[in-house]
C-alpha cells in the first residue's frame, strides 16, 4: 500500500490530467447519445449514474470521517490516497449527477412530453441536493481556494447537509442497500463533526 501511495503521488498530475480526459469523453459521450439510444438506455443509464454518484459520494466523505476520529494505522495510507484525488472524486460524483438527472428525468420529458414542474417528493430531494452541489462543483478549483477563502469552507461544508438530503432522496423511493448505507454514512458524518468538536473543545480547556 505504501508503495502505490508514493507512485500516486508522484504521478498525480499525470493521473489527474488523464482523469479530466476521461470526464471530457464522458460528457461527449452524454451529448451525443441523446440521438443514438433508445428511451430505455437512457433510462437504464441514468440508473446506474445516479447509482455510481452516491458511491462516489459516500466515498469523498470517507478521508474526511477518518481524519476527524483521527483514525490511522493501515487505513491511513487509504486516507491518504482518497484525499490526493478528493477534489477529482467529487468533480466525478456530480457529472455522474448531472448524468442521472438528464437522462432519468429530461430526456423522457422533452421526447414524450410531461410537466417539468410536476416531481415527485424523491425528485424534489434530488433536486434540492444536485442545486446545493453545483456551488461545490463550480469551485472546485485552485482558484476558487485562493480567492474565495473562508467561504470556500463554508461552500464545501454543504456537503453535511447534501448527504441527508440524499439519503431522504432514496429513501423516499424503496429502503434498500443504498438507503441503508447512505443513512450509516450520514449519521457516521454527522457524529465525526461532533467528535471532534468535542475533542477541540476539550483540548482549549
Amino acid at each position: 500500500m505504501q508503495g502505490l501511495q508514493q507512485f500516486l503521488a508522484v504521478n498525480k498530475k499525470t493521473i489527474v490530467r488523464w482523469w479530466h480526459v476521461v470526464l471530457i469523453i464522458w460528457f461527449a459521450f452524454f451529448l451525443l447519445s441523446t440521438q443514438l439510444f433508445s428511451v430505455r438506455f437512457w433510462l437504464e443509464i441514468g440508473k446506474l449514474s445516479g447509482t455510481a454518484s452516491l458511491i462516489t459520494f459516500w466515498i469523498v466523505l470517507t478521508p474526511g470521517i477518518l481524519k476527524r476520529f483521527q483514525i490511522g494505522a493501515w487505513l491511513l495510507p487509504i486516507r491518504t490516497i482518497l484525499m490526493l484525488f478528493r477534489r477529482q472524486l467529487g468533480i466525478t460524483m456530480y457529472v455522474l449527477a448531472l448524468t442521472h438527472y438528464w437522462w432519468s428525468r429530461m430526456m423522457p420529458i422533452l421526447s414524450f412530453g410531461g410537466d417539468i414542474f410536476s416531481v415527485q417528493p424523491s425528485e424534489l430531494m434530488g433536486l434540492i441536493a444536485f442545486a446545493l452541489l453545483t456551488p461545490l462543483f463550480f469551485t472546485s478549483n485552485n482558484w476558487a481556494v485562493k480567492h474565495l477563502g473562508r467561504w470556500w469552507d463554508r461552500i464545501h461544508s454543504l456537503v453535511y447537509v447534501v448527504i441527508w438530503i440524499l439519503f431522504l432522496h432514496v429513501g423516499l423511493q424503496e429502503f434498500g442497500w443504498k438507503t441503508f448505507i447512505t443513512l450509516i454514512v450520514a449519521a457516521v458524518e454527522l457524529f465525526s463533526l461532533i467528535w471532534a468538536k468535542s475533542l477541540a473543545v476539550k483540548n482549549q480547556n
